[in-house]
């Protein structure tokens, strides 16, 4: 059985970001002439789709694989509260320290309140934090399908084999004695019967 490769893993991945861009830089137009709009490139949609991006892959690669190994409740809930502060912490650093450092302007207004900010990233970290979850969460779903089925299968091919390597000396002892019957009573079929055991 061929199981889940990592070509197929990336291909998911990148059909997942063509799609998530397309829904990000086109969107519909109210104009009846023109139904969709290319949405014009500023710098905080590229700090944002930035710190989406690495949002993203510090949770498919690292949170994920670290909090879910115990399959215990405590673990994903703190793997969790991790990745929502990451992403906290990336876009605050890109878009209010970075460019305002680089450009000499934030993305939120001078004043905004620490829990309106938590409460807004929250809100914009959802998307990337349960994309990657459920992606990983599936992609992981059928690789232990597919090592449980090759497991069982080598549990059965491993079975066969011991079977088969009770029967072989039960088979050549009981074919000998025929054989030693055979000669013993002077039997034309003997010659034969040694014949077809070689």
């Amino acid at each position: 059985m061929k199981l889940f490769s990592t070509q197929k893993e990336i291909a998911i991945h990148v059909v997942f970001w063509i799609i998530y861009l397309l829904g990000y830089f086109i969107t519909l137009n109210s104009d009846s002439k023109i139904l969709y709009q290319v949405e014009s490139v500023d710098l905080f949609s590229v700090t944002f789709l930035l710190t989406t991006i690495s949002t993203f892959y510090f949770n498919y690669f690292v949170v994920l694989k670290t909090s879910f190994k115990s399959h215990k409740l405590l673990p994903i809930l703190l793997g969790f509260i991790v990745i929502f502060a990451y992403f906290i912490f990336c876009r605050y650093f890109l878009e209010e320290v970075v460019a305002l450092h680089l450009f000499g302007t934030s993305n939120y207004f001078e004043g905004t309140s620490l829990p309106y900010y938590i409460l807004d990233n929250i809100h914009w970290a959802s998307t990337p934090i349960l994309a990657s979850s459920a992606l990983w969460i599936i992609i992981n779903f059928i690789r232990t399908l597919q090592n449980q089925v090759v497991i069982t299968e080598e549990k059965k091919q491993a079975e066969i084999q011991f079977l088969k390597s009770q029967i072989n000396p039960h088979f050549i002892f009981n074919t000998l004695n025929n054989i030693y019957s055979l000669v013993v009573s002077k039997s034309e079929k003997s010659l034969d019967a040694i014949e077809k055991l070689s």
